[in-house]
């Protein structure tokens, strides 16, 4: 599991802090001796799909190993979030909408699931299921604020800017001259 969670870690750097080709190496790398040790490890198949998709620039190439992946590991909601990022990445919105509904059946508290499906709803063009979504997410994580900034977007994308405005200042007041931490 530990090679896995590598895996993982070095498939989501390659799209991000290091080069794709020696991020991707590492990560398939990673992923191949995971499955040395246990072949029937999901996610290490699912980073491997991820992997093989990106670099071929196409969907059919994962599609068996995240068909055994999911086999092998039915319950691990992180194959299917795997699986959305590379369908998000393929301009594939309603694949990847499947995929991160199911990681969120899969997990119902975690308010990240909640969070990939309502950014890839609101791709779609469905505002109003994002904002319940939106919603959902605040209800199940209210420390985090950042996600007022979602709920923002997402009514301004409806028109309702007055509830936009609101929904910031909710969240973030402005700050009076009487506050102490208020630099002039």
């Amino acid at each position: 599991r530990a090679r896995a969670g590598l895996s993982s870690a070095w498939a989501a750097l390659s799209l991000s802090t290091v080069p794709f080709d020696e991020g991707s190496q590492r990560a398939e790398q990673a992923a191949t001796e995971a499955l040395a040790l246990d072949p029937n490890e999901g996610t290490a198949l699912a980073n491997l799909a991820f992997i093989r998709g990106m670099r071929t620039r196409t969907l059919p190439v994962a599609e068996s190993l995240f068909a055994k992946a999911t086999a092998a590991d039915p319950g691990n909601p992180e194959i299917y979030m795997v699986k959305a990022a590379l369908y998000r990445h393929a301009w594939n919105w309603a694949g990847a909408r499947d995929a991160a509904r199911m990681a969120r059946e899969l997990n119902p508290l975690s308010p990240w699931y909640v969070d990939r499906e309502a950014v890839v709803t609101l791709c779609i063009g469905d505002a109003t299921e994002a904002l319940r979504l939106y919603r959902m997410e605040a209800s199940l994580n209210p420390a985090d604020a950042s996600i007022h900034w979602s709920i923002a977007r997402t009514l301004a994308r409806l028109g309702r800017w007055d509830d936009a405005v609101a929904e910031i200042l909710s969240a973030f007041p402005p700050r009076t001259r009487g506050d102490s931490a208020l630099v002039d």
